[in-house]
């Protein structure tokens, strides 16, 4: 029997910028798309505390780079806490959402809930 890896799968934070629209920058490259809501994991260790657990929707993405609708203008510094720490800072994929700036809106087929085969 023949075991899949499905993507997109969850991915490791290595920063956060403080901007009107975060960009969230990975260790690698992810599997999010735009449109989609992703779910912040972030501990004590790695500062910007006001981003735990919160869901925000990907507006633009790079190989290993998103941005997203959240104001992080006020909150703390993100520190990249390294591999030391137990636990590790994360996006995880959570909901699918609206593609957005189409002219008909259409649902986001890329997300979380695709479970596409790599």
């Amino acid at each position: 029997m023949t075991s899949y890896e499905m993507v997109p799968r969850y991915a490791i934070i290595t920063g956060i910028s403080n901007a009107q629209n975060a960009v969230i920058t990975f260790e690698d490259e992810h599997d999010f798309s735009i449109g989609e809501i992703i779910s912040l994991r972030v501990s004590q260790p790695y500062g910007m505390r006001e981003v735990n657990n919160k869901q925000v929707r990907v507006i633009d993405v790079s190989d290993d780079t998103v941005t997203v609708e959240l104001n992080t203008l006020d909150f703390n510094t993100f520190i990249d806490a390294g591999d030391e720490q137990e636990e590790l800072a994360m996006a995880i994929p959570s909901s699918s959402g609206i593609v957005p700036g189409l002219y008909t809106p259409e649902m986001n087929l890329k997300d979380c809930f695709d479970n596409r085969r790599v």
